[in-house]
């Protein structure tokens, strides 16, 4: 039990991180917005293509979600409910 625990932490860790950094990279490259009366101002633009490389993150992102899933739908961890951590 332990090998699949631990593979599902290590796939769990893989998920976060790509969600912190993606969630980074997203608010880097987002562009200017005013806060009200302000106007908004501007800001450095990337120098790749935004919504190609969002696509890659998105698909990076629902892989390993999918993958996470997969373990449960493949009934790998029986009783994961009932599952008793530390």
């Amino acid at each position: 039990m332990n090998d699949v625990v631990g593979q599902l932490q290590e796939e769990v860790n893989h998920l976060c991180a790509l969600m912190y950094n993606y969630t980074g990279s997203l608010q880097r490259d987002a562009p200017p917005a005013s806060l009200g009366d302000e106007p908004a101002g501007s800001g450095p633009v990337p120098n790749y293509d935004v919504p190609k490389e969002t696509r890659g993150m998105a698909k990076a992102v629902v892989q390993a979600s999918k993958t996470v899933c997969g373990h449960f739908r493949r009934k790998r961890i029986k009783n994961w409910a009932n599952l008793k951590l530390g």
